[in-house]
């Protein structure tokens, strides 16, 4: 069985996102943690809402083992091509390429 976790990168501060996805790294129950790509908030509270790509790329150099991944990705506002290479880029800065054989991204 594998144990996954979600934040929602709305209703939140960067630092408190930081430091729950730091703690379940430590946490050896957790295999990956998820996150959504929505450009807009789920409600009219009027708060940030973080962009779900660059988010998971910030989180993969602040931890070091989970396995990264967005529930939701919008392909509707994104040119194929641009998607890919923000996987791409992802995976490569996650630990692709490296002593790794791959990277985190799922």
């Amino acid at each position: 069985m594998r144990f996954a976790f979600k934040t929602a990168p709305q209703h939140t501060n960067w630092d408190d996102m930081l430091d729950v996805w730091r703690a379940a790294d430590d946490i050896e129950l957790f295999e990956s943690g998820w996150l959504f790509d929505h450009f807009y908030r789920s409600t009219r509270i009027r708060r940030a809402c973080l962009e779900g790509w660059v988010t998971l790329t910030a989180l993969a150099q602040a931890t070091k083992r989970l396995r990264l991944g967005t529930l939701v990705t919008g392909i509707h506002y994104r040119h194929p091509a641009v998607l890919a290479n923000m996987a791409a880029t992802l995976d490569i800065i996650s630990g692709a390429g490296s002593s790794r054989d791959r990277g985190r991204l799922e």
